[in-house]
């Protein structure tokens, strides 16, 4: 009970601080832990840092802080441990980073992609050109590529699909990596099934819609999405569609209407999360922008009334009057 995690407005700040960080996320009422954080504790675990990740060491300063108030501990001590344990978290980083930085593998015969000197460097975390600044990463989106990816990426400028890489999310996806013109490794993913067959998909027109700002447009029906074939967004400029199923939630055309006159649906039941698989209610809104249809969420309702404050009301009064002069209670 004395070691606890501070207060309940300190908590919510460093749960602030995290997202900011992009180290966990807000996923509709949950916080999920991100890539970057699950990295972050792995890499601390691997430097030997590992009390850096356990609530027992916040607990321990709290407590600490709390022997301050009482005086039964002094600041210089308090702040001698902080130091202490702050240079040995410095030297452990740097001592670990030097260890990585001097341990180079077998160089790799072959030509850079970028400036086609020969002979690229190879070490635990990267490979990497010694003439240019190319370099490739081993440990992609969460994914550890082997070696002979990497060189298929390299002389081949694109592998095929590959599975085991994990969103900011940690939901596992597959893709396939490429290098762009300026020889970065990219992710690109693969064709759906939906999007090869678009082109035999039968397209009968639903209704018209007026979208503000950008003009009136046909919304064309098919089997599987509410399309507007003319009305087109985001940096690609691609055609605007809205699935007919969403989350378990079949979108009626009356809505889909609603959502690019208006920008926003009514609030619609029924949507089951894909990681909780529980059922939640929310708007669908129309980022015109970027052509895409997003979520958001009703006000949480208050469970708890309001509470009167002590010693207020009828109750009070009657306390009060059935107190003697000395405040105790009368005898019967």
């Amino acid at each position: 009970s004395e070691r606890g995690l501070g207060t309940p407005a300190t908590r919510a700040s460093i749960i602030e601080g995290l997202i900011s960080q992009e180290y966990i996320a807000r996923d509709g009422r949950d916080l999920l832990a991100t890539r970057r954080g699950i990295e972050l504790i792995a890499l601390l675990e691997r430097i030997g840092l590992k009390t850096l990740t356990s609530p027992s060491l916040t607990g321990e300063w709290e407590y600490k802080l709390k022997q301050m108030e009482q005086a039964s501990l002094g600041r210089e001590s308090f702040m001698d441990g902080i130091k202490k344990l702050t240079g040995e978290i410095v030297k452990r980083v740097h001592d670990f980073q030097e260890a990585q930085q001097q341990v180079e593998l077998p160089e790799m015969d072959l030509d850079c992609p970028c400036c086609h000197a020969h002979g690229l460097k190879n070490t635990l975390d990267a490979v990497s050109c010694r003439s240019c600044k190319f370099s490739i990463r081993k440990v992609i989106s969460g994914r550890e590529m082997a070696d002979e990816e990497l060189k298929t990426l390299i002389v081949d400028g694109r592998t095929g699909i590959l599975q085991g890489f994990t969103s900011r999310f940690g939901k596992p996806f597959e893709a396939g990596l490429e290098l762009n013109d300026k020889c970065r490794a990219t992710l690109y993913f693969p064709a759906r099934e939906e999007d090869e067959s678009a082109v035999n998909e039968e397209a009968v027109k639903a209704a018209s819609v007026t979208v503000p700002g950008m003009g009136e447009h046909d919304v064309m029906e098919t089997a599987k999405a509410w399309k507007l074939p003319t009305l087109t967004a985001g940096k690609e400029n691609t055609p605007v569609s809205v699935a007919r199923t969403i989350l378990g939630r079949e979108i009626p055309l009356d809505q889909v209407l609603k959502i690019l006159s208006e920008g926003k649906s009514d609030l619609m039941k029924g949507f089951i999360s894909q990681r909780t698989k529980r059922p939640f209610d929310a708007y669908l809104v129309f980022n015109a922008k970027l052509g895409k249809i997003g979520f958001e969420f009703p006000p949480r309702e208050k469970k708890y009334p309001a509470r009167k404050a002590a010693g207020s009301g009828k109750n009070a009064k009657e306390s009060k009057e059935s107190k003697g002069k000395e405040g105790k209670p009368k005898a019967k």
